[in-house]
């Protein structure tokens, strides 16, 4: 017996993504951020999208976008005309061929929630909804990370096979429980936590050999005023005791990486409120302080050798970078350093990607997941120039394991361009284009939906961004690695 392909516009020679009119800056930003990602789009709903406003010219089946401000004549016009009532969203409407996804307060949760929607195949309204029990969490999560994720191939893994040996557990387990079962994917894009804003101490720690030590303590942090230094053993943060055997095994990780991100997710945490830490030094002597730090995302400096310096730490303030590369601009050289920026707003990177470009060029390869386990086909992703601000002089990218996610896909192909480097070691190894799907109340899930490939080929999942030059790893944990990447041009 034949298997019917749920996904909407299947067949369809193209279909349509149709865009509000204008709106404020978040509807535009969103506007972008659809248009640049319309292969995820193709392969959800399976037939090639292209975008358009709302009005424009252009038949076919249609996906409306809805955002609160944003007026949407078209959208309004089929509402009338089909007596489909405006939702308050987040939620995905499945009408035929019409497919309307209200972004309300979360777009992220709304457009998350069109691949549940095509999943179930039910027509009619979806909005989010926690699992009534812990054994709908659990099969909830089986069947969600088998119709998204796209690396079962790639890593070897049998998922069937995951369920049957942990969904039992994780009914009757909590969190940890759940935990442990998503991290055998080995994919920290792919996860369970508890639900809403995080926040990452500024430091670096390690998960080995049965202890989280920190790697690294600037100087202007509250940690080196306390007197913690590399080197002491993480006691506890947040007033929870810092449990190394459990981080290890809760986090999805490959092993080249897992300490890194074991180490990172012991200073994570949900909520702005500031946090206790303790350490011990090797001597035995304890300090504490109270940690309510929040690095600037973007910084930047002259280095002694005339080189601009650009520190960038999360894709969140697009007005900071381009001060930066304006006060930057007479400068010669630029070392841009990423070490441990595990992703933000995608859009911002793109777009501080696309200043390094003097042409047209073809960056890598995107391939999502289907829903049948498959993956579409290798969409191009192309990068063109920005339309002012570019920086086509000699520049140093500094990176480390733990640059990951809208980092990568920031520095995806730019070492084809002339005047481009690679510094450090490979990248977190991240292709992501995460979904979040809520499980329980408080509880959600994150899945990663796609595979990139550099231009050459190579899988970036797993294996990160391939470098230029690589620096050892003890050089990378400290500021020595910045002159290192600011010598021999």
């Amino acid at each position: 017996m034949a298997i019917v392909d749920p996904r909407p516009f299947v067949g369809a020679a193209v279909a349509w993504m149709v865009l509000p009119d204008g709106g404020d800056a978040a509807a535009r930003h969103l506007a972008e951020l659809v248009t640049r990602e319309r292969a995820e789009f193709a392969a959800e709903l399976g037939a090639p999208v292209e975008v358009r406003r709302s009005g424009a010219a252009g038949a076919g089946p249609t996906m409306f976008l809805d955002v609160p401000g944003a007026p949407h004549p078209e959208l309004a016009a089929w509402r009338r005309r089909t007596g489909s009532v405006a939702m308050a969203g987040p939620a995905v409407e499945l009408a035929g061929d019409v497919v309307v996804v209200t972004a309300g307060d979360d777009a992220g949760v709304a457009l998350s929630l069109l691949r549940t929607a095509v999943r179930t195949g039910a027509a009619g309204v979806l909005t989010p909804r926690p699992a009534r029990t812990a054994a709908e969490a659990a099969d909830r999560l089986a069947a969600e990370v088998a119709w998204t994720y796209p690396a079962f191939a790639l890593r070897g893994l049998d998922w069937p096979a995951l369920v049957a040996r942990h969904r039992e557990a994780a009914v009757h387990g909590g969190l940890d429980a759940l935990q442990r079962w998503i991290a055998e994917l080995r994919d920290p894009h792919t996860s369970v936590r508890a639900a809403g804003p995080r926040r990452v101490l500024p430091y670096t720690a390690r998960g080995g050999g049965g202890s989280v030590r920190l790697a690294h303590v600037p100087r202007w942090s509250a940690g080196w005023a306390a007197g913690a230094r590399p080197g002491d053993l993480l006691v506890a943060v947040g007033g929870e005791p810092v449990d190394a055997a459990r981080l290890r095994a809760t986090t999805g990780a490959e092993a080249r990486t897992l300490e890194s991100f074991a180490g990172r997710r012991a200073l994570t945490l949900t909520g702005g409120a500031a946090a206790g830490v303790v350490v011990r030094s090797a001597g035995g002597r304890e300090r504490s302080w109270l940690d309510d730090t929040e690095p600037r995302p973007v910084s930047w400096s002259r280095l002694p050798s005339g080189t601009g310096y650009l520190r960038i730490r999360a894709w969140s303030d697009p007005e900071a970078l381009d001060a930066a590369l304006t006060e930057l601009g007479r400068c010669e050289r630029l070392v841009v350093d990423v070490r441990g920026n595990s992703g933000g707003d995608l859009v911002t990177a793109l777009r501080f990607r696309d200043r390094f470009l003097d042409r047209a060029t073809a960056l890598g390869t995107v391939r999502f997941s289907t829903g049948d386990g498959g993956l579409a086909g290798p969409a191009p992703i192309t990068g063109t120039p920005a339309e002012a601000g570019r920086w086509t002089r000699p520049t140093r990218f500094l990176v480390d394991r733990l640059c990951y996610s809208a980092t990568e896909d920031a520095l995806l192909g730019l070492r084809t361009m002339r005047h481009v480097q690679l510094v450090g070691e490979p990248s977190g190894g991240g292709s992501g284009r995460p979904r979040t799907v809520g499980l329980l109340d408080g509880v959600v899930l994150s899945v990663s939906t796609a595979l990139t490939y550099e231009p050459g080929g190579r899988c970036v999942e797993g294996a990160g961004l391939a470098v230029d030059r690589e620096l050892p790893p003890h050089l990378l944990a400290t500021g020595a690695a910045v002159t290192a990447a600011d010598t021999g041009w």
